[in-house]
């Protein structure tokens, strides 16, 4: 990439192969300090290559200057007699005379040739031109090319004109050079000189053959072994255990070698295999951990032989060690491989790893201590190199039809099936030839499972020979369900399959607030179909689509088996996508762009075809080879041009995908639905059912979940999975808006298992059916069989981890990459941080419990209607004042906010534009204001259903059971609905004064006033106890007066404020922060608390049975890991727990509002604690009480006084042990104003600090 961006060229977001990332508006992918990085990195690592580089050429001029040296020093021996010098450079050496009077010939030592006859001359490369046919439909014309350009090329390679390197004969109009009977007689003479040709390269290698030289086409070398008469040497034995005193005991034991395979079960072969285990003491087991010189291997004991797992740069031997049976070597050898064949003294230097106090021991000690005997080979340690056999050459002339063509252009389904012979053990993979005087031996007698783990190992080693070999033994042994694939989760959970086939809802929870929000009430002004009154008119009446309920008719759903078929499904991502349509287009040049996706459409349907037969156990990644192979030999079998056209363009994207598998992997995406039959554009495919749960029901299983992961560590773990569907009562309905939730995950029908795509034929439709509403699933356009059944989950998310792991596997031609669309935590919400803080939020919820007894607003009612919410009906039926006054408040918000985002949305996009200008000056601006006003209608929709959900939320917990008594239904409890108290109470000025000066002596230790005395006491008893007590009788005696009414509360916090700021403040003891605190809580007029009503305070859900599938779910498909209930979880609702919910009505996907709540109220809403401002102890300082801190605080008081105070602001706790809520800040927001008062914050900046 960087030698193309080289000179003037650029690079652009769109040429990223990444589909997630290959848009300019998408995030960055890491942060630019990382890029950096690697930039670094990449400039050290090229620096290094070019210092690489340079020693080479130094090297490789000086191997040149002693070639060049030998051949002058050839060429002088040449001329003074000694040597006949041939042409290729090797010599024969002239012996002299001898007493015969003749003289002799011998080779040299780097002589070859026979006889000391001259080499016949090299007749040099074919290099004449050839003709090739255009295949391209109407074309026919002969082409005159290279002869590379045809050489190997089959009958399903395809040419074309447009493939001509000439481009003035690149197109199909332009004349043929030659007439066809020249163009024939040409190709006749050809082929007589390209025989000729053939024949005098083989007389030249022919000459050199016997000397091992490098054979031509044509010839073949057969090497038979010699019988070697010498005896042979003894093989070195296996380690054997013998007797060797136990440690520690004078007795002696034998220990055995362990039974069992070498190999683990769970090992694959083909994948490298893993390390051993640690060795435990007195044992020795089939494999021992081992390292020598830091790397890593395995010791074998039956076979005496070390198995290497090194990753040196120049072995890589861990990556080959699943390769047959790895690299082995006897001790010393494998000392010598690790870097230590100085030591020669492998049982000196080897360590095996051991469990227990001691981790590490040398190998010639542990074999003293298991009692091993260890027979030295040569070269130290059993396994050394074995003798090289003697063998004969002799060279054969085969004709060229008997030779076998290049492995990588083999059917890769053919090798499947030859590969499919040896696992099942009717294929014999070695045969023996019996000689003259050998013993007839009888087999062992195998089992069926020993057949098959040595034809698994067969395959392992097949697996080493190519890349085309690797492919098709692997994809065997995964379908075939070896090793891993087989196994059984160790957990108990079962497979995807099982699940409960349901024909209608199921209504968990509450099932009559099922019932009831799932009914359809027609409104008097419902807008019916002229011809019929069971249908719905499409109007242009100003409502949103989908306001209306849709009416329909129960029609027959697509039956399984004979219309459509579930089974496993297969995909690719988008990059893989785009490679093999690159592939195709190399092959088809000649038709358009539509026609190769098309092909490529037909691919994927053809992909669930050849791998969908394939067993659920079968490993996730497949090859996309298999898929197109398979459609090849289909349209072979069609007469008309384009199809041929399109098999030899799928054969050569099988070639590819053989030759480099991983540009080309198909992955498995779960249980997925295939048309089996033809279906029309608009007909009913069938409904998606499942158990149905209200929203608070629904949002409690969730946290239960969640607190299950999180537990297990679970929490990141990837995506999620996508089960559920809400079923939205629409706004037109007279009972007004509302939301269900649908989980298909355990009870469902077939509609569970459809996949995404962003390219849908199906889409969801919600009806209204016999009075209730159901979803429906619709196809968009007609589906042919083999055609994956998928629609677009329109699926967002906050967090960009998981819209990378979220990979989507459609294949479609705009996928986008992530079935996951990202939002971001600040997506659209603009207004909502300008004009709807947690401050706004909290006057909002103070004021509607003002004006509980007071009617809605015409205003009101008119933003709630427009959200489909009537008073009195639906969520809003016995809705209590001060709750309705809050939605009517939320709904007119929802009004502004729909009017002021779009020109907010539509300023963000420009600004993201003008940065991509800065990168791509040619980028256009094609965001319209008209698409703002969508996003800005969409996120009132998203708004809408936070509100159901709220509503749920809070006519759950206000009509919850008391005293411990059954729970009811929601719709029985609704006169306890009406009657609830609200979350929040007035404080009268008498209970504020009792607060903070208590309305007793009795209850004076528990006041604000007691707090501060008891937090400054240390302090100032260490200065002047005497005084300290002075001082504290002062103050009690004003607590008298305050509640004798003698002093008001403002009047005595004044008092109190004055005195402390006389006191003698030191590091420890801010005494002027204190009175800072003092000052705010006398300026402030109003103050609230929490409600104590029993509706209010903590609750303790019915326990909630979470099951395995619903933790682990996360890419296994529907029904993914069984129902095995592994957690019952019940859920606690703190105090305050509805007024969070209210306050936080814009996110109810919060388990617990509360926890946010807390943390963002200091300041702002509620005073911290006067104790934060003394430290623990007298001489400690306290923290964050500098300087710095403290014109952090005056500064942010002044510019965001909404805003709670930070930590970088003063010592200040979010702790508030009174729980009174006020503020001046909040004062003023409730007066409308939107500042703190300048007298007040004037004297903090006089007296303060």
């Amino acid at each position: 990439m960087g030698d193309a961006l080289a000179g003037d060229a650029k690079f652009y977001c769109k040429d990223g192969r990444d589909g997630r990332f290959n848009r300019c508006e998408m995030a960055q992918e890491v942060g630019d300090d990382e890029v950096d990085s690697i930039l670094d990195e990449s400039v050290a690592a090229d620096a290094e290559a070019r210092e690489r580089c340079k020693r080479d050429i130094s090297n490789e001029r000086g191997r040149m200057y002693q070639k060049r040296k030998r051949l002058l020093e050839l060429e002088r021996r040449h001329d003074i007699g000694e040597i006949e010098l041939q042409e290729d450079g090797t010599y024969v050496t002239l012996a002299k005379r001898g007493k015969n009077g003749k003289n002799g010939k011998r080779h040299g030592n780097n002589g070859v040739g026979g006889l000391g006859s001259k080499a016949p001359p090299h007749p040099g490369p074919f290099d004449e031109f050839a003709w090739v046919q255009c295949e391209a439909e109407g074309c026919g014309k002969w082409r005159k090319v290279k002869h590379a350009a045809v050489e190997g090329m089959s009958v399903r390679d395809r040419w074309v004109c447009c493939m001509n390197e000439d481009k003035e004969h690149s197109t199909c109009k332009t004349p043929q050079e030659m007439s066809d009977e020249d163009v024939d007689k040409f190709k006749v003479d050809q082929e007589r000189r390209m025989i000729l040709h053939q024949k005098q390269l083989q007389e030249h290698y022919a000459h050199f053959a016997p000397r091992g030289a490098k054979l031509p086409e044509g010839l073949i070398r057969v090497t038979v072994p010699v019988q070697d008469t010498t005896p042979p040497e003894a093989e070195p034995p296996a380690a054997v255990p013998v007797a060797a005193p136990a440690p520690g005991t004078a007795e002696t034991t034998r220990i055995s070698i362990d039974d069992g395979p070498e190999d683990s079960p769970m090992w694959v072969p083909g994948i490298p295999r893993p390390m051993a285990p640690l060795v435990t003491p007195n044992t020795i087991p089939v494999q021992v951990a081992v390292s020598c010189n830091g790397h890593a291997g395995v010791y074998l004991p039956r076979r005496n032989l070390f198995r290497c797992h090194c990753e040196q740069p120049e072995h890589m031997c861990a990556s080959v060690s699943g390769d047959g049976d790895g690299r082995l070597f006897g001790g010393s050898v494998w000392e010598a491989h690790c870097g230590k064949a100085s030591t020669r003294k492998y049982k000196a230097s080897v360590k095996v790893h051991m469990n227990g106090p001691n981790p590490q021991m040398f190998i010639g000690r542990w074999f003293d201590r298991v009692g091993l005997k260890v027979a030295d080979a040569k070269g130290g340690g059993g396994g050394g190199k074995p003798k090289k056999p003697k063998v004969k050459s002799f060279i054969m002339e085969l004709e060229e039809a008997i030779l076998p063509g290049p492995i990588n252009q083999l059917s890769l389904r053919n090798l499947m099936t030859i590969f499919g012979f040896i696992l099942d053990g009717s294929a014999v993979g070695e045969v023996k030839v019996k000689t003259e005087g050998e013993e007839k031996k009888k087999p062992k007698a195998l089992t069926a499972n020993e057949r098959r783990e040595e034809g698994a190992k067969e395959l392992g080693r097949f697996a080493s020979v190519c890349k085309a070999w690797k492919q098709a033994s692997l994809t065997v042994l995964k379908t075939a369900g070896v090793a891993k694939a087989e196994k059984k989760n160790f957990d108990g959970t079962a497979l995807r399959t099982q699940f409960t086939v349901i024909t209608e809802y199921v209504d968990r929870k509450d099932e009559k607030e099922c019932q009831i929000e799932r009914s359809v009430t027609l409104a008097d002004n419902h807008p019916f179909d002229k011809k019929s009154k069971m249908k719905t008119a499409h109007v242009d009446d100003g409502t949103p689509p989908g306001w209306w309920p849709s009416l329909g008719v129960k029609a027959e759903r697509k039956k399984l088996v004979t219309e459509v078929i579930e089974q496993e499904t297969y995909g690719v991502d988008f990059v893989t996508g785009r490679d093999a349509t690159e592939t195709l287009k190399r092959v088809l040049p000649d038709y358009s762009e539509d026609d190769v996706w098309g092909l490529y459409k037909q691919l994927l349907a053809q992909v669930n075809e050849s791998y969908g037969a394939m067993t659920p156990d079968t490993l996730a990644t497949q090859n996309l080879a298999v898929a197109a192979e398979d459609l090849a030999v289909k349209l072979e079998r069609k007469a008309d041009a384009k199809s041929l056209a399109f098999s030899k363009a799928l054969w050569k994207l099988a070639a590819a995908a053989i030759e480099t598998p991983e540009y080309y992997y198909v992955h498995r995406k779960g249980f997925g639905v295939v048309c089996n039959q033809p279906i029309k554009k608009g007909e009913f495919l069938i409904d998606f059912l499942g158990e149905i749960y209200p929203p608070w029901a629904w949002a409690e299983k969730q946290d239960a979940i969640r607190q299950v992961q999180k537990a297990r560590g679970l929490r990141d773990r990837g995506p999620p999975e996508f089960y559920n569907m809400q079923i939205e009562r629409p706004g037109g309905d007279a009972e007004g808006y509302s939301v269900l939730f649908c989980d298909a995950m355990h009870e469902n029908n077939y509609a569970g298992r459809l996949s995404h795509t962003c390219d849908p034929n199906v889409e969801v439709n919600l009806k209204a059916i016999n009075g209730k509403y159901e979803i429906h699933f619709i196809t968009t356009r007609d589906i042919a069989p083999g055609e994956e059944l998928a629609y677009n989950y329109h699926s967002c998310t906050d967090n960009m981890k998981e819209v990378e792991m979220a990979f989507c596997l459609c294949g479609a031609r705009m996928c986008r990459g992530s079935y996951l669309n990202f939002v971001g935590e600040d997506h659209h919400s603009q207004v909502l941080e300008s004009k709807h803080k947690l401050i706004d939020r909290q006057v909002m919820s103070f004021k509607a419990i003002d004006k509980a007894a007071d009617p809605l607003t015409s205003k009101q009612e008119r933003s709630l209607a427009a959200v489909g919410f009537y008073p009195g009906k639906g969520l809003l039926r016995n809705c209590p004042g001060w709750l309705l006054q809050f939605v009517g408040d939320v709904a007119v918000y929802m009004d502004t906010e729909l009017n002021e985002l779009p020109k907010h949305i539509l300023a963000a996009a420009k600004k993201e534009h003008a940065k991509l200008l800065e990168k791509n000056p040619q980028a256009e601006f094609s965001y319209t204001e008209k698409f703002a006003k969508i996003d800005a209608l969409a996120m009132r929709e998203n708004r809408t259903q936070c509100v159901a959900i709220m509503l749920s939320k809070l006519r759950r917990l206000l009509t919850r059971a008391r005293d411990d008594g059954p729970q009811k239904s929601v719709y029985e409890c609704m006169d306890v609905f009406e009657k609830s108290a609200p979350p929040y109470v007035t404080l009268t000025e008498a209970e504020i004064a009792a607060h903070f000066w208590g309305s007793g002596p009795e209850n004076f230790e528990k006041s604000i006033v007691c707090g501060l005395i008891r937090a400054m006491g240390p302090h100032e008893r260490k200065n002047d106890a005497d005084k300290f007590i002075k001082w504290t009788s002062m103050v009690e005696s004003v607590a008298v007066e305050v509640r004798k009414g003698k002093m008001t509360r403002k009047e005595s916090l004044l008092w109190l404020r004055d005195e402390l700021k006389k006191l003698k403040q030191t590091d420890g003891a801010r005494h002027d922060l204190a009175a800072g605190l003092i000052h705010l809580y006398a300026e402030t007029n109003r103050f609230w608390q929490p409600s104590s009503a029993p509706e209010h305070q903590v609750y303790k859900s019915d326990k909630v049975a979470v099951r395995e599938d619903e933790v682990n779910a996360w890419g296994v498909g529907a029904g993914g890991g069984g129902d095995k209930i592994v957690a019952r979880v019940e859920k606690t609702y703190r105090p305050g727990f509805s007024a969070a919910t209210m306050l936080q009505w814009h996110k109810q996907e919060m388990a617990d509002p509360t926890q946010y709540i807390t943390a963002n109220r200091r300041g702002n809403l509620s005073m911290p604690d006067i104790a934060c401002c003394y430290s623990s102890r007298p001489g400690q300082p306290l923290a964050r009480s500098s300087d710095r801190e403290h014109e952090t605080w005056l500064a942010h008081l002044q510019s965001w006084p909404e805003e709670p105070w930070p930590q970088s602001s003063g010592p200040w706790g979010v702790a508030n042990s009174q729980k009174l809520i006020g503020s001046p800040v909040l004062d003023a927001w409730m007066k409308g104003q939107r500042s703190i008062p300048a007298k007040c914050l004037a004297w903090l900046k006089t007296n303060t600090g």
